[in-house]
């Protein structure tokens, strides 16, 4: 399992196996990813006591389309369904998984998106036809989102061969410079990122990820390791890592992650992509209920997945910022 290069990407486009419609603008295409841009919204409707799993799922009985018009700001906590501009469709043989952007994690925005392969996006039912895709959305500070804003990015993978690399055929293949106590503490497919700095959002403000994020203006470093509850807070990872462009990443918590701060009922809102190239710190997003950060246990994994094709968008340390200065 190879996560496809831009490249590939563009080949699947030229020759129709790839559909997305309308065609990605000039810089949606990124190194092994396509961005997608907010079309709809929906939310839940007022006085849904709960969701009856066991029963037949009406759409029309949970959510209702939410009318704005250039923009809109979502409340702390609020949950949101966001549906793309684009529509989507796969080739056999192709899956894809929509995960949040990284800027949108840095905005303390906790989304999760949906797995598909083939021509069977929706997973609830076989289309020929091309899908919009929907991701949820909850930020954890007051959010603005413009419409045609870039709210989640699909990875695409083809799934002959083998499936994620470890680190140490990463290491030794040269496609991956890291420390030798993350190798220590690496598993199958996977490294480890320890915690560093944490930040947490200023009081009252307003985050705009479709435009950056203004660490100096929005965020305060927190000193202490024990953390408020009831907040969600950026951790910066301790060390620095460096990809070529023959290795891609996927940041996520684990069950681990979870046992390890059980104490502190800390859990992981952010799974992003590193791109290849990327040279620099990686950024998790957690909430705390209460309790301190454990700096001597790994906060979150680095799923490793070998590239299809030549990138031709290389970033570097422009994929996402490493020092945490200006926006990002």
């Amino acid at each position: 399992m190879r996560v496809l290069a831009d490249s590939e990407i563009r080949r699947l486009l030229d020759s129709g196996d790839l559909v997305i419609d309308p065609l990605p603008e000039d810089g949606s295409i990124q190194p092994v990813s396509v961005d997608l841009r907010l079309g709809k919204a929906y939310a839940q409707k007022p006085g849904l006591d709960c969701i009856r799993l066991q029963e037949p799922f009406k759409e029309d009985d949970y959510i209702d389309e939410v009318e704005f018009g250039d923009d809109m700001v979502i409340a702390p906590g609020d949950y949101r369904l966001l549906e793309t501009i684009e529509r989507l469709r796969m080739p056999e043989g192709i899956s894809g998984i929509a995960v949040q952007r990284s800027r949108m994690g840095r905005a303390l925005v906790e989304g999760a998106g949906f797995g598909f392969s083939g021509s069977d996006y929706s997973m609830m039912r076989r289309s020929r036809m091309p899908e919009h895709v929907r991701y949820a959305f909850r930020p954890h500070a007051g959010t603005k989102l413009l419409r045609g804003d870039r709210i989640c990015q699909v990875v695409m993978f083809d799934m002959d061969g083998d499936g994620p690399i470890s680190p140490d055929e990463a290491v030794s293949g040269g496609y991956l410079d890291v420390s030798e106590e993350t190798m220590r503490c690496g598993m199958c497919g996977s490294m480890v990122m320890f915690a560093g700095d944490v930040y947490a959002p200023k009081d009252g403000v307003t985050l705009s990820p479709g435009s950056g994020v203004d660490v100096d203006g929005c965020f305060d470093r927190v000193d202490d390791d024990v953390l408020p509850p009831g907040r969600a807070y950026l951790v910066r990872s301790r060390e620095r890592f460096r990809f070529t462009e023959k290795v891609a990443g996927i940041v996520e918590g684990t069950m681990c992650q979870h046992l390890w701060h059980n104490q502190s009922l800390m859990h992981s809102c952010f799974a992003g992509l590193v791109d290849p190239g990327y040279e620099g710190n990686l950024m998790m997003q957690v909430y705390s209920n209460w309790g301190p950060i454990d700096r001597s246990k790994p906060m979150a994994i680095v799923t490793l997945y070998p590239v299809k094709g030549a990138v031709e968008r290389v970033y570097g340390s422009k994929s996402l910022n490493s020092n945490h200065q200006g926006k990002f």
